[in-house]
């Protein structure tokens, strides 16, 4: 498999991972967004996750939730990996790579769920829905429950990129993160993972300095020597360039109970 940098022109990626074969529209043509196209930053996410999170057949298997999932690579590694899998994104991407990518490669007869929805980042947590079957940010159903799901892991790749988009990212994943809190004894939240590619230094450091001292997470970065290693484990013949994937961080973010 070649980087993402390398395949965005490929219109139907095709992308070997654990046994699995996965088949991935891109839409690179259309030029309104970033999300129709496989970025670097959730191609190595995705290996990374692989390595460090168990696998198995487990029937009460944990869930995840992946915020920004654009064309559904990681969403699809977790699900093949055991997951049950909550994958998110807004109008256009939704329709015209994400659904459409999780339908066509979710054709086993695992038991584990895998499901779609829209999640804009925009709207405050206050005003989520989590009924509706196709949007939890969109109109509430007439009859809504109070009841709000957690999840036993958060990831997002590829989202820190414009500056007026990390404030209501970083507020969404407090949110998210402060279920999981709410639902567990211990002394943290489940571990958020967020994936990015470091061009724009200054947005990367403001960004993860509002993780710490607004949003009150512990934060802690992933050693590039863990990534090589999870690359090298999966057999990815690029790992040997180290410009190629040098850029990409991979960031480990909790929160503790008492903040």
């Amino acid at each position: 498999m070649q980087p993402a940098s390398e395949t965005k022109h490929v219109e139907q990626l095709p992308y070997d991972f654990g046994g699995h074969r996965f088949l991935l529209n891109q839409r690179d043509a259309d030029g309104f967004t970033n999300g129709t196209t496989l970025w670097l930053g959730g191609q190595i996410l995705s290996y990374y996750l692989a390595s460090v999170l168990a696998t198995g057949d487990d029937p009460n298997r944990k869930r995840a939730i992946e915020l920004g999932s654009g064309i559904g690579l990681t969403a699809l590694v977790l699900h093949s990996l055991g997951w049950n899998v909550c994958a998110t994104d807004v109008e256009p991407v939704l329709s015209t790579v994400l659904k459409p990518n999780i339908t066509f490669n979710n054709q086993s007869t695992s038991s584990h769920l895998l499901e779609c929805k829209e999640l804009d980042w925009m709207v405050p947590p206050a005003e989520w829905t989590w009924d509706a079957p196709n949007s939890i940010t969109g109109a509430s159903p007439e009859d809504p429950t109070s009841s709000e799901p957690s999840f036993d892991l958060i990831v997002t790749a590829d989202t820190l990129y414009i500056s007026e988009l990390v404030t209501p990212l970083l507020r969404s994943l407090h949110h998210l993160a402060k279920l999981s809190l709410a639902a567990s004894s211990g002394k943290h939240s489940c571990p958020v993972y967020v994936s990015v590619e470091r061009r724009d230094p200054q947005l990367m450091d403001r960004a993860f300095d509002e993780c710490r001292t607004v949003w009150g997470f512990e934060v802690e970065r992933v050693r590039a020597t863990k990534i090589k290693k999870a690359l090298e484990r999966a057999g990815v013949v690029w790992v040997r360039d180290k410009s190629v994937w040098e850029g990409v961080e991979i960031w480990k973010m909790r929160l503790r109970r008492d903040t």
